[in-house]
């Protein structure tokens, strides 16, 4: 497979087809296309690379059989937060979340607090024998939030 520009688009060519028309930038194979990508590892850097257009992009890594899943995964793996992901990949962290839930990744529910007391702490309030409105007067907590959390450790 060889990949070329005819005009302003990416197209992807086996060499049985040849090449159609005139390029604007010299047709590259698959096999660059992966070396660029293994040196970088980001997505957005292929685009640069190889200037194309953002919707171009999928049929391009379909091409050279590279998933954006599979990299945000790899990503996540490695520790890297959302944010760091999206800066990476040049996308939002929106995406980058719904990709790793697909995934299988757990994923805490937006604008936790970080404040937010731990298992332990609220064990042992129960254990104090505190009601649910002291326990959530005292964290800081929506008595829901306290009520939750309290039978979620029964």
């Amino acid at each position: 497979m060889f990949f070329g520009w005819d005009g302003d688009k990416a197209e992807i060519y086996s060499p049985d087809e040849g090449f159609p028309g005139s390029f604007t930038a010299a047709p590259r194979t698959v096999d660059e296309a992966r070396a660029v990508f293994a040196r970088r590892r980001s997505i957005a850097d292929l685009v640069e690379a190889f200037d194309l257009r953002r919707r171009d992009l999928p049929k391009f890594l379909a091409g050279i059989e590279v998933s954006l899943d599979d990299e945000v995964c790899r990503n996540r793996a490695q520790g890297m937060s959302f944010a760091e992901i999206a800066k990476l990949q040049k996308t939002s962290a929106a995406k980058i979340r719904r990709i790793l839930k697909q995934r299988g990744f757990e994923i805490r529910p937006g604008n936790t607090l970080k404040n937010e007391p731990s298992d332990a702490e609220l064990g042992r309030a129960k254990a104090a024998g505190k009601s649910v409105n002291r326990v959530a007067k005292e964290f800081g907590i929506h008595w829901k939030t306290a009520k939750r959390r309290l039978d979620a450790l029964a």
